[in-house]
């Protein structure tokens, strides 16, 4: 099952991502010729709800338990130099044109869907005020 697809026509490879799963994380990627592929793990992913894929930097893939998956060089990695939210489940990611990495979620699994996150990975100071 997929969630989420995003690309960028002015991304390197992949242009195109979707993402998903339910007992085990999806990623399927297309090239710039329309070539779809399935992302071939070395390991079993969590279920990935969101994607990001920015038309410079990495692409990045969100999922439960807080997790984060960066591709470089044409693998997909877990960031295990964040904030441990593994309470949360990740919802939905953005990469900013400066390489900021945004997160959104929270307790979405589960009824009722509270404790909402917003989190970033970066540098520099942002507002902590919300409208």
């Amino acid at each position: 099952t997929l969630l989420t697809i995003h690309g960028n026509d002015n991304a390197a490879e992949p242009a195109l991502v979707a993402v998903g799963g339910s007992n085990e994380g999806v990623i399927s990627q297309m090239a710039a010729n329309g070539t779809w592929t399935k992302y071939a793990s070395p390991k079993k992913l969590p279920m990935l709800n969101g994607v990001s894929v920015p038309a410079k930097g990495n692409p990045v893939a969100v999922g439960a338990g807080g997790t984060l998956y960066e591709r470089k060089a044409g693998v997909w990695t877990e960031r295990l130099d964040l904030p441990d939210v593994s309470t949360d489940d990740f919802h939905s990611a953005w990469v900013s044109p400066e390489g900021e990495i945004w997160a959104v979620g929270g307790q979405i699994l589960t009824v009722p869907a509270i404790d909402g996150m917003a989190v970033r990975y970066g540098v520099g100071e942002i507002s902590t005020k919300l409208p």
